[in-house]
Formats: C-alpha cells, sequence, structure tokens
C-alpha cells in the first residue's frame, strides 16, 4: 500500500530517472516510510539516498529538530534534488539552508490513512493557485457562516501562500497532506464576530466563552472582579503577542490568519 501511495505522491513531485531523492527520518521513526519512499523514488529511476539521525533528548517539531548542527546529514540533503522530511523541519534554518540550493522539500508525517484519504492532484494544484490569485488581487475578505460568524479582513499587506501538496520546482516547500491558501489580516485590520459553533475545529486552544465572542479584547463582566478582567486583557495580549511572533517567523508580519481550502478534501 505505502508503495503504491508513495510512488504516486513522487510522481506529482515531478521525480525522474538520474535525480536524487533524499530521505530524512530519525532513529526508527517512520522506518517504514523511509523503506517506502526508497523503493517508489527507485522504481521511477531515481537514486535515493536515506539520511537517518539519531533522535536528540528534547528535540521537537520545527526549530527544535535533531538535525540541528548535523552539518555531513544537510551537506548530503542539500545535494539531493527531492527532500522527504519524515521529521519535521517546519520554520527551521536547516529547511531554509536545504531549500536555498534548490532543492524542494516535501513534509510527510500523517498516518498512512489520513495520506491515502487526503490525496492531492494536478487539479487540487489548479484550485489552490486560482484561489492565490483571487486574494492577492483583493484588498476585503469577508467570512460569514449559518451560525452568526460575520467578520471582515483587510487584506494586500501580507503576502499570500498557497499549498497543495506536493512540489515539483526548485526550492519549493510542501506538505502532504495539506491543500489551502494562506494570508492574514491587516494590522487593526480585521472587525466583526466570531461564532464558535458545534463541530468546529480550533488549530490552537482557545478559551470559549458562552455561545459567541467579539474578535478582539473579551468585553468585560461587571461583575468580575477587577483583577480578574485585568487577567483576560492581559491573556489576550499574550495570545496576540505569540500570533505575532509565529507570523513574523513566515515574514508575514501580525495578524489572524484566513485562509480558503484549496480542494474537495474539506468534505471528507
Amino acid at each position: 500500500m505505502l508503495f503504491d501511495l508513495f510512488r504516486e505522491e513522487l510522481v506529482l513531485c515531478g521525480v525522474k530517472p538520474g535525480e536524487r531523492v533524499g530521505i530524512l527520518s530519525e532513529d526508527l521513526i517512520r522506518r517504514d516510510y523511509a523503506v517506502a519512499f526508497a523503493a517508489a523514488a527507485e522504481d521511477l529511476g531515481a537514486d535515493a539516498v536515506h539520511v537517518n539521525i539519531a533522535k536528540r533528548p528534547g528535540s521537537f517539531f520545527g526549530p527544535g529538530n535533531s538535525l540541528r548542527g548535523r552539518q555531513a546529514a544537510i551537506d548530503a540533503l542539500k545535494a539531493t534534488d527531492l527532500v522527504i522530511d519524515l521529521v519535521g523541519l517546519l520554520w527551521s534554518a536547516e529547511q531554509d539552508e536545504i531549500t536555498a540550493t534548490g532543492t524542494r522539500m516535501l513534509l510527510v508525517l500523517e498516518p498512512p490513512s489520513v495520506l491515502a484519504r487526503l490525496r492531492t492532484s494536478r487539479e487540487v494544484r489548479a484550485r489552490v493557485e486560482t484561489a492565490v490569485k483571487m486574494l492577492e488581487g483583493a484588498k476585503e475578505l469577508r467570512v460569514t457562516s449559518p451560525g452568526g460568524t460575520d467578520v471582515t479582513y483587510c487584506i494586500g499587506n501580507m503576502r499570500t501562500i498557497g499549498q497543495y501538496g506536493y512540489t515539483d520546482e526548485p526550492g519549493r516547500w510542501d506538505a502532504w497532506s495539506g491543500s489551502f491558501v494562506w494570508t492574514g489580516g491587516d494590522e487593526d485590520g480585521v472587525n466583526g464576530r466570531v461564532v464558535i459553533d458545534a463541530g468546529d475545529l480550533h488549530l490552537e486552544v482557545v478559551e470559549r466563552v458562552g455561545v459567541a465572542d467579539h474578535v478582539g479584547e473579551r468585553p468585560a463582566d461587571p461583575h468580575e472582579p477587577v483583577h480578574r478582567q485585568h487577567q483576560h486583557q492581559a491573556d489576550h495580549r499574550n495570545r496576540r503577542d505569540r500570533r505575532q511572533r509565529r507570523c513574523e517567523d513566515y515574514q508575514c508580519g501580525a495578524g489572524d490568519a484566513v485562509g480558503a481550502l484549496g480542494s474537495d478534501q474539506r468534505h471528507q
């Protein structure tokens, strides 16, 4: 199953005879993925290079990855045409160093059932690229929902990013399985009301306060002690500052992220 699934993905990534496909893994984690990707790459006529490193205690996804300081491994990956990242280098200096050479990179961490269910395609890419053009040419984005959400984003100052689940262009990073468009609202350019409704999925822990909550500062409760009101305001500022730092890592600045799905994956 993995061989066929990964071979299909490598075809989308433009792997061809004579190319070098680097596979980055740590210890025995996702070893079955590494073996299957290597077999699929070689079946397409490419040379597979498996770079397996020891997982460092305390290492974590992104900037805290186990590849830090291992220049021999980094250089080996820089010498390939495509890197299959089974570790998680996102937002790291190591990722930037590797892709700066023109090496493309694909992050693959999801379970096989998820990867099989969320297969991407060239049609998905076309939809994402169309959505990117729409957002790049827009100045305002309004989001509504049956539950009562009605929020308007002023956009245009931050870049728009499209992700469609494969990479066939030099230096491009992508992740399987992800298909969406991302941008951010301008500073002080987000206004409206967001309703937390049944079935909504949040990408970070949030505080649910009643049925609905307005974007921005939490409204003060006149029956709540003043020191607790101040604490809520401080908590909001801390969450805002964390969002701003994450956006700056993307070189996007501050603002709430807004996106649009680029495929029928949202129905699956």
